[in-house]
């Protein structure tokens, strides 16, 4: 494989990275400043945010970054407030909103995801703590910044572990005209945090829900496939070494397939020839180490018991990346492993000070993976 790495210094802690016509861009955060910077065969440019980011789309001609800013309520108490910027790819700023800035929400509020949409508009999944429970909202903007619809869903129950997007990322699918988010929260009656719900794009109206029957499981990760069909995978809630699960749900969001597996998956899924791949951990000797494994035809699984893992497996394609604890260093130095795993091809940089769990994007043939050294220097790898 063809590898370029770029090596960005004094940008603070990587963020989020998006792939859009041959350029990357990536989020970071340095001291208390937002940074969005764009990054060809070298760095092109770099702005500074008007609020702290936490995460980004792109397409060929426009970005959107979300993020939040902090107030305070007449109570005194320090709350996160969601913002939402448009950019041009050459980083002009188009348009800048803040959402539910009223001191009269007691509670966090934050973006979990965004989704582009023709002609410049996007749908922003928000969620905020009420005394009791949360409520999830999405709302579809013009390319103007202005509010077309809004979609409300009140009672639900999250885990205070997952209500920030960073711990497990809910996800927005598009299939047609139906918009699917899935993540880790819990839909009235039901007795699992692995729940879907569909809205429609055009009017904002609730199309659907699915609430997983598995009591105790709780949603890690969530993929579409290229004929719409929704894979999700569980873990049982409390356990961190024990069987997993993916549910395949169709477009009707009824489950049409229950697969289980010994690897637990967080963040990597991918779909290869019509079938499934799984990237996760799985627990040998005492010690967890990454694994990969193919469902449907084909099927294979793959342990690489030469690295004890520290941190989630990422799969794109055939490349997966992942941080292997270094056991002749000090505790906190890791190595940065990438690899594809149909050709063992293998890279494995060097480096003397702590890094960050990677973050791992694709267009077509092309991979992008961003680390940070020390939560201070960035390294873009290019891969083709």
């Amino acid at each position: 494989m063809l590898l370029q790495s770029i090596k960005l210094t004094d940008v603070g802690k990587v963020l989020d990275l998006c792939i859009a016509h041959e350029r990357n861009y990536i989020l970071t955060q340095k001291n208390q400043q937002g940074l969005l910077l764009c990054v060809g065969q070298k760095p092109l440019w770099h702005i500074k945010l008007p609020f702290l980011p936490s995460l980004m789309k792109a397409s060929n001609a426009n970005l959107l970054v979300c993020g939040y800013r902090y107030i305070k309520n007449k109570k005194g108490r320090v709350q996160s407030r969601p913002n939402i910027a448009f950019l041009k790819s050459n980083g002009e700023l188009q348009w800048h909103k803040k959402i539910f800035t009223e001191s009269k929400i007691d509670g966090q509020c934050l973006i979990w995801d965004i989704m582009t949409l023709p002609n410049e508009e996007c749908i922003v999944s928000v969620v905020f703590e009420l005394s009791e429970s949360y409520t999830l909202e999405h709302i579809r903007f013009s390319n103007t910044g202005e509010i077309l619809w809004k979609q409300t869903l009140r009672n639900l129950q999250i885990n205070p572990l997952y209500f920030y997007p960073h711990k497990i990322p809910p996800r927005l699918f598009r299939n047609g005209s139906v918009l699917y988010n899935v993540g880790a929260y819990v839909l009235e009656n039901s007795p699992s945090a692995t729940s879907v719900i569909g809205i429609d794009i055009d009017r904002g109206t609730l199309k659907g829900t699915f609430k997983s029957s598995i009591t105790n499981a709780f949603y890690t990760s969530a993929i579409q496939a290229p004929s719409g069909f929704l894979a999700v995978a569980w873990q049982p809630y409390g356990q961190t070494d024990g069987e997993s699960g993916i549910l395949l749900l169709n477009k009707r969001l009824k489950c049409v397939g229950e697969y289980r597996t010994p690897i637990s998956t967080w963040s990597g899924m991918s779909w290869n020839d019509k079938s499934l791949v799984i990237a996760g951990r799985c627990k040998n000797d005492r010690r967890f180490h990454p694994a990969i494994q193919k469902l449907g035809s084909n099927k294979f699984t793959k342990t690489f018991s030469e690295h004890n893992l520290v941190s989630h497996v990422l799969l794109q394609g055939p490349i997966v990346t992942y941080l292997d604890k270094n056991e002749q260093n000090d505790l906190q130095i890791h190595n940065l492993i990438v690899r594809n795993y149909e050709t063992d091809w293998i890279y494995q940089p060097s480096h003397a000070a702590p890094l960050s769990q990677p973050i791992l994007k694709r267009m077509f043939s092309h991979y992008s993976i961003a680390y940070g050294i020390a939560d201070k220097d960035v390294v873009l790898l290019k891969l083709s």
